[in-house]
């Protein structure tokens, strides 16, 4: 496996998750670097941020957030960097058909994956129509939204499932701390509650979630891409899909990117 442990976030200043998808192995193929990005929010950018952004040669980023998160944190970018919204959720930044009981990490997955698959596949599909373009794909935390795009793009084009999982289980260490305390803190500022469940929602990327989620994919849709092909990913995504991540198969090397 690649060694995902030893991966840091890059040094983008106003963020904490900014981090490079390439490199991840796909079978006998590898993802390419400088493709694929996933970020927590764009919104803090200093200006020697939003120059390391487009020095990364990203010209496009997709924002998962809602309409509500994006009018109050707009993203701070150059304008040669066009961006996509394509909010998971619509209005507020969370989604719809979860009790007030028990809300867990686990159960906001299960809504996302078993209410939201268009929006999910759109974004994938926004990843597929990329081309040679490099792409940054970001919600708010990169975390969960972005956890789950990332996760379904990387596994329709055949990578390593221990790489995904991998992946999306370094973001709780890099939003530990700083990110972590202001964003608690602002919560608890606007009267919530933090117990342990909310602040696994807000904080955590556990393996073991993502395993589920991938399992869940697996027996109810046969495959990643069997959920993507159910709402409405056909052959010619997938192709495109693969062809944009993947480094061609004569040009791979058995070393790690």
């Amino acid at each position: 496996m690649t060694d995902i442990l030893s991966r840091r976030p890059l040094p983008v200043e106003g963020t904490y998750n900014l981090r490079d998808v390439g490199g991840y192995r796909a079978g006998t193929r590898t993802v390419r670097t400088g493709k694929l990005f996933r970020s927590d929010a764009l919104h803090a950018l200093t200006p020697g941020g939003r120059q390391s952004v487009a020095d990364l040669g990203i010209r496009r980023v997709v924002d998962l957030r809602s309409d509500d998160e994006v009018a109050t944190s707009p993203s701070l970018l150059h304008e040669e960097v066009a961006i996509v919204h394509a909010p998971i959720f619509t209005g507020a930044a969370q989604p719809v058909g979860l009790g007030e009981a028990e809300v867990t990490l686990a159960g906001v997955y299960d809504v996302i994956v078993d209410r939201h698959g268009p929006q999910l596949t759109a974004a994938v599909r926004l990843i597929a129509e990329s081309g040679d373009d490099a792409v940054l794909v970001h919600c708010t935390a990169g975390k969960d939204r972005t956890g789950l795009v990332v996760a379904l793009a990387l596994l329709a084009a055949g990578v390593d499932r221990e790489e995904v999982v991998a992946d999306y289980a370094l973001t709780s260490a890099n939003l530990a701390g700083p990110w972590a305390d202001a964003m608690l803190a602002r919560m608890r500022e606007g009267g919530a509650e933090i117990g342990p469940d909310l602040e696994e929602i807000v904080t955590a990327s556990p393996a073991e979630l993502m395993e589920a989620v991938i399992a869940r994919w697996d027996a109810e849709w046969g495959s990643p891409s069997g959920y993507l092909r159910a709402h409405g990913f056909t052959d010619a995504d997938l192709a495109a899909l693969t062809a944009a991540l993947l480094r061609p198969a004569d040009t791979d090397t058995d070393t790690d990117n």
